[in-house]
């Protein structure tokens, strides 16, 4: 737990040092457009270490028919709950399908709207293309994972650790970049006092809502409800989810929760720009969950606003903390 602390810590400071930079750059934002194929470029990084630790992984590969059934199951139940959850409450507090407060706020955020329009038509034209990508990515480093370590002799578990450090450096780096586009914006401070309390709901939301979903989940898979309620309680955070399902003896929940965790964070990738188009954008990061404030932030970032990727760091960075907390108890009950 306590290294978990200090990823979160650096991804903050990657965030807030970006924020801080871009503030400084505001007047030489036309020269650095080249930052949005950084982006690019850090998240098929991102997806390929991912892909690539997936396929090495022995316990995932050799029971990947039942692991798989039950992942994609979970996950998207899970996801559903979420995006369900977040539209009504959305709705109840006068949110609209923008992410726009109604009245006096709209005013705020319609600098935003002004100033990125155009960014925003040109990347919707991108959007399939990336979701092309990503999908060939995950299937390519998978299957590169795999033969490295059944026809290579790779080490799996060696493999699997320079490919988180790999994933890690790229998510530092990402935030770095988003944090910069935030600052360039100059929407980190505004929307954060727009916000108030309100932003801490939807975080709150999609916890819970991810927790009923895999309580429901439950009725169909060979697991107890608290193992299920563990397997949805990771928010998209294979890594801690499935270390701490493994280390009170579930093998089988965790390989479980390894795919599902990782497959929400693949899925929301496809996903968002679908439901951002056809949904709300809020419920862009309900998706993903914790992953909101890292791996993801950049597609809802192209698929929606930069005030919103505001909202979503945010949103990821409230789960993240509540994650081990909540694994912790469910598995020691």
């Amino acid at each position: 737990m306590g290294d978990n602390v200090i990823d979160l810590a650096i991804y903050l400071v990657c965030t807030i040092s970006g924020a801080y930079l871009g503030s400084r750059l505001t007047g030489h934002r036309e020269k650095l457009l080249w930052l949005d194929k950084l982006l690019t470029a850090s998240i098929l990084f991102m997806i390929s270490g991912m892909g690539i630790r997936m396929g090495a992984n022995d316990e995932v590969m050799s029971r990947l028919g039942d692991i798989a059934f039950y992942s994609v199951a979970i996950t998207l139940v899970t996801m559903i709950f979420s995006v369900a959850g977040s539209y009504f409450v959305r709705k109840a507090l006068g949110f609209d399908d923008k992410g726009l407060l109604h009245g006096k706020a709209i005013k705020v955020s319609q600098q935003y709207e002004d100033t990125t329009c155009e960014e925003v038509a040109k990347e919707e034209k991108m959007l399939p293309v990336m979701t092309i990508y990503v999908v060939i990515d995950v299937m390519v480093s998978g299957g590169i994972g795999y033969f490295a370590t059944k026809y290579l002799s790779v080490d799996a578990d060696r493999l699997g650790n320079y490919m988180g450090t790999a994933v890690f450096l790229g998510i530092c780096l990402m935030l770095f970049v988003v944090g910069v586009t935030m600052g360039l914006d100059g929407s980190l401070g505004r929307q954060i006092r727009m916000m108030g309390l309100r932003i801490v709901i939807f975080p709150i939301v999609s916890i819970v809502a991810s927790l009923v979903g895999s309580a429901l989940c439950y009725l169909f898979m060979p697991v107890s409800l608290l193992e299920a309620l563990a397997i949805g309680g990771g928010m998209a955070w294979p890594s801690l989810t499935s270390v701490m399902i493994f280390q009170h003896g579930l093998i089988f929940a965790s390989a479980i929760s390894y795919l599902h965790n990782l497959l929400r964070q693949i899925f929301s990738f496809i996903f968002i720009p679908l439901v951002a188009r056809k949904v709300g954008y809020i419920e862009t990061f309900s998706m993903p969950a914790a992953a909101s404030m890292d791996v993801c932030i950049a597609a809802v970032e192209k698929s929606t606003r930069t005030d919103i990727a505001v909202m979503s760091f945010v949103s990821g960075a409230i789960i993240s903390l509540v994650v081990p907390i909540l694994l912790e108890f469910l598995l020691s009950v």
